[in-house]
């Protein structure tokens, strides 16, 4: 059946289609089986239902209809299906084409008249990229937040998420449903355009230009019809001429009644004569039509082919963009519900020192390989995240041997900052080693340590060059631990 969506829920991927009777039938994500695009209010679409709930649904061929359009919205409700009415679309354009022949004089057209813009055409070919960048307008937007590489880090999102809901159980996979709808939209529409570096455009100019162009399709036809009526001017032409051949070989031999057959010679000279002039009329017709179908084809398919490569390049960095963006959305969510996460304290408590985020499992992955052994996309891998932890990681320490203060403060500043690493130094000689091996841009000493004073803990920082400079914060477990659940 054909139908309307007329409400939608992004968040859940629920919906409503309306039909020409006003019947309103359900949909969910299941019954979607258009990788192209993402439901829309308003979008028209193809579908199956069983009772008032859709089997299943897809976005119409048909998305358009004005002026320019041959089937019309009407024409689109009173179908059944995109088979239907693309049946009916080819009777029409038959009609359409023929009308303007007849109507038409191409022994002095000069032009030939354009349906469509060369622009409407492609924008018409990429409807479902543009369908998917616009999805991403509705996600949120930060200015601050951090954008990851999705197509280097995708199998470290879904690591990420997996052991989320592996780890916390409060949690469910339908909270991330909006943006696996969007991502799967924009990677099925990233995937396509890749494979658009081999596309003939010439070949998408035909289909999407070319096809439309109706009176340029009568116009094709008249040049057909001249170049028969020239292949037929050419035969009597040929006829002409050897009827006249054959007379002056007889007159010339005294052969039957040479009267007759100058009388005959005559008459056949005169229609010669208007063959070859209707030939040459013809001839000359069809090369000026000819030359103005060139021109017409010339000039728009450059147009085409500089529009088709600017629409290209730009949803292709669109879709790119909102494939990163939207991963890293995503990313920080995993991040922010991993470490708010109850369930999750005792991995922290039990030595975590790292959030949950696609770039820390990467490198987790990318620590248990051999690197001179890697092949080229852990390689590209590898490169990236030794670039992006370069510029993004940093490095905090507590010094304390009170668990539940190291825990909780752990906790507090991970859900701050994605990609701080927390060290933690228990007794002097944890201090010493780290303070020799990492940058701290941040160390949190106990009040109440009980191994040394927080003077000696300053002295010792300040004996490394490399942490002399980190800022220093005390901390109180009397204050961070009150009203602080226990976690067994």
């Amino acid at each position: 059946m054909h139908g309307k969506i007329v409400s939608y829920q992004g968040s859940t991927g629920r919906g409503v289609i309306t039909t020409l009777a006003k019947k309103l039938f359900e949909f969910n994500k299941a019954a979607w089986h258009d990788k192209r695009v993402i439901p829309a209010i308003g979008m028209f679409v193809e579908f199956r239902a069983e009772t008032s709930f859709v089997s299943d649904a897809h976005a119409s061929k048909f998305q358009i209809f004005d002026e320019r359009t041959v089937v019309s919205e009407y024409d689109f409700w009173h179908t059944d299906s995109d088979e239907e009415l693309e049946t009916l679309e080819e009777t029409k354009k038959f009609e359409y084409v023929e009308s303007i022949y007849k109507k038409t004089d191409y022994n002095t057209i000069e032009e030939i008249i354009s349906l469509m813009t060369v622009a409407d055409a492609v924008k018409g070919y990429f409807f479902a990229e543009s369908s998917s960048v616009a999805a991403i307008d509705d996600l949120a937007h930060d200015d601050h937040m951090i954008i990851i590489d999705y197509i280097q880090l995708k199998r470290f999102i879904n690591k990420a998420l997996e052991t989320l809901l592996f780890s916390d159980k409060t949690i469910q996979r339908d909270k991330f449903s909006e943006f696996f709808a969007i991502l799967t939209r924009l990677e099925n529409s990233y995937e396509s355009m890749v494979k658009y570096q081999n596309l003939n455009i010439e070949n998408i100019f035909e289909q999407s230009f070319i096809r439309f162009q109706f009176h340029y399709q009568a116009f094709c036809s008249a040049i057909e019809n001249h170049k028969d009526r020239l292949t037929l001017a050419k035969k009597q032409e040929k006829g002409y001429a050897f009827q006249v051949n054959t007379l002056l070989n007889r007159i010339q031999s005294n052969m039957g009644n040479v009267e007759a057959n100058k009388e005959k010679l005559a008459k056949i000279q005169v229609q010669l004569q208007a063959s070859i002039k209707e030939r040459e009329r013809v001839g000359e017709n069809l090369a000026r039509l000819e030359a103005i179908r060139k021109n017409f084809y010339d000039n728009h398919l450059t147009a085409f082919q500089v529009i088709f490569q600017t629409a290209f390049n730009r949803f292709f960095k669109k879709i790119k963009n909102g494939l990163d963006h939207c991963g890293s959305l995503l990313d920080d969510q995993i991040w922010r519900l991993a470490a708010n996460s109850n369930s999750l304290k005792n991995h922290f408590k039990g030595g975590g020192e790292e959030n949950y985020c696609a770039v820390n499992f990467a490198l987790q992955y990318l620590n248990r390989l051999n690197k001179s052994m890697l092949h080229n996309a852990d390689q590209d891998l590898w490169h990236y995240c030794n670039a992006f932890q370069k510029q993004q990681r940093t490095y905090a320490l507590i010094v304390s041997n009170n668990i539940d203060l190291t825990t909780e403060v752990k906790v507090n500043i991970l859900a701050r900052k994605k990609y701080l690493i927390v060290k933690h130094a228990p007794k002097k000689i944890n201090l010493q080693s780290l303070l020799r091996d990492f940058n701290f841009t941040t160390i949190y000493i106990d009040k109440d340590l009980d191994w040394a004073s927080n003077e000696d803990v300053l002295k010792e920082i300040q004996g490394f060059k490399n942490n002399a400079n980190a800022k220093i914060e005390e901390i109180d477990a009397a204050v961070v631990l009150k009203n602080v659940r226990r976690v067994p």
